[in-house]
């Protein structure tokens, strides 16, 4: 039986331990035996995927202390291969090794940081898989983050150099296909963060936001990348994030760090406030206070009173209310009026001017509620490079506004479904036919007739007036 028979034998009945120790002596007296090599990985592949396969049942997927030292002692064994670089054996079928754990293993990470220049190289390695609905990652934005999340959990116990992950971060950032970024751009941030480059991450930081402005964790990441430098800043930031925030549950975190930030500050009360609601969710939800909040409210300066004098949900709205302007440069706050609802169900259109009409996502409305077509809002919003981006949007008073008016008069119906009111158009789905003769109210806008290529009067509001 030759050394390969019987390495591939002992792999079959489970021996991966015997496998590596009856094949690695011979590769001493072949140091070049590529062939060799390359059983013996599968030997080291065959080790790493029996103690995964005993961690996948467990919920948190987390490997014990002597798991995650047999785990590094195969990765030293692959390591002593010094397989020629890239090579077919560490492809994808390697990582899904590491898919759900990853992060776990100081030894797998150090691995992918020492060689992330040769394992990463082919096509596939930078092209995200194009599913029916979604795209997935591609390989190296997946592996990025895993280093990262290792990174973040365990850094202060591996003592690994932040260098080297920001080397792999950037390169898996430079060269991967993927059209979405977003979460391996928030995992770079935050490692950023925590080593006070606060710029570099507000770089990352800010197009997350301006994509996601109605979600807390987005407002969270960029009021961190403040709270060193600019105080008042970072709570703008938190408060607009907690205003966002629908499910109190989540916000505990934020609500510790706004807490801790504004007790720095002298703003006790509200910080006094924010403890005793994270308290509040701790008790609803049948958690155990963490001990960072039981000592914050053993300060001297907490007051269990204050949950009763501070209106958090308006300190929020007040607070929050100038985070938007840390987006852009500039930013413009004008009233409209709700020209049409989106068939989706998911925004509205709101009629500015007859060159300005935006679209307005329910999410960032302020009553997260759709309002009717005709209600007056306010909304602000930013000119981009490729794009008009609305950041709020709330009810508001009636103003006088050029290109919309009201008028009186009859409604005349056409046989095609579609009627006028003197000269104004009114489509088809704003119109009752038992209205056919009858005066009526419309408002009306100055808008531009597609067909016919010309600006005109079009209805966007038909009242029946009362008798």
């Amino acid at each position: 039986m030759t050394i390969f028979q019987t390495i591939k034998e002992l792999r079959r009945s489970g021996k991966p331990v015997d496998a590596w120790n009856t094949g690695y002596p011979a590769l001493q007296n072949e140091p070049d035996n590529l062939f060799l090599k390359r059983s013996l990985f599968w030997a080291c592949y065959d080790g790493i995927k029996a103690i995964q396969e005993r961690i996948a049942h467990r919920n948190n997927k987390a490997p014990n202390q002597q798991e995650q030292q047999d785990i590094a002692s195969w990765i030293s064994c692959i390591e002593k291969l010094d397989l020629p670089l890239p090579c077919e054996e560490l492809n994808f079928r390697f990582f899904n090794l590491f898919r759900e754990n990853g992060e776990h293993y100081e030894a797998f990470i150090r691995f992918m940081l020492n060689h992330c220049q040769n394992l990463f190289v082919w096509p596939d390695d930078f092209t995200p898989y194009q599913g029916e609905k979604h795209e997935s990652p591609s390989q190296v934005v997946k592996q990025a983050r895993v280093a990262a999340k290792g990174w973040l959990t365990y850094r202060k116990e591996w003592n690994i150099d932040l260098k080297d992950l920001l080397s792999f971060l950037d390169m898996a950032d430079s060269n991967a296909k993927d059209q979405d970024k977003t979460w391996l751009h928030y995992d770079y941030a935050k490692c950023l963060i925590v080593s006070r480059n606060y710029e570099a991450a507000r770089n990352l930081v800010l197009p997350i936001v301006r994509t996601k402005v109605s979600e807390f964790w987005a407002w969270g990441a960029l009021a961190t990348t403040y709270r060193d430098t600019d105080p008042t800043k970072a709570v703008a930031c938190f408060a607009k994030g907690l205003a966002e925030c629908r499910e109190a549950k989540f916000s505990v975190r934020m609500r510790g760090a706004l807490a801790s930030l504004l007790a720095s500050q002298g703003e006790t009360e509200k910080a006094s406030a924010l403890l005793c609601s994270i308290a509040d969710i701790y008790s609803s939800e049948g958690w155990t206070l963490k001990s960072e909040y039981e000592d914050l409210m053993a300060q001297p300066w907490f007051d269990a009173s204050a949950a009763g004098t501070v209106n958090l949900d308006q300190f929020f709205s007040s607070a929050g209310g100038q985070a938007n302007n840390l987006l852009y440069d500039k930013t413009t706050t004008q009233t409209g009026v709700v020209a049409s609802i989106h068939k989706s169900g998911k925004g509205f259109n709101v009629y500015l001017s007859e060159d300005l009409k935006l679209p307005v996502r329910k999410g960032i409305y302020a009553t997260k509620s759709l309002p009717s077509i005709g209600d007056w809002v306010s909304v602000t919003y930013a000119d981009t490079t490729d794009r008009t981006e609305v950041l709020e949007a709330a009810p508001a008073d009636p103003i006088t506004l050029s290109g919309v008016e009201s008028e009186i008069g009859e409604l005349r119906v056409n046989p095609k479904g579609f009627a006028f009111v003197g000269n104004t158009f009114v489509a088809p789905d704003l119109v009752e036919q038992e209205l056919h003769g009858t005066d009526v109210e419309v408002l009306k806008i100055w808008d531009m007739n597609p067909k016919k290529k010309e600006m005109a009067w079009r209805a966007i509001k038909v009242t029946k007036l009362a008798i």
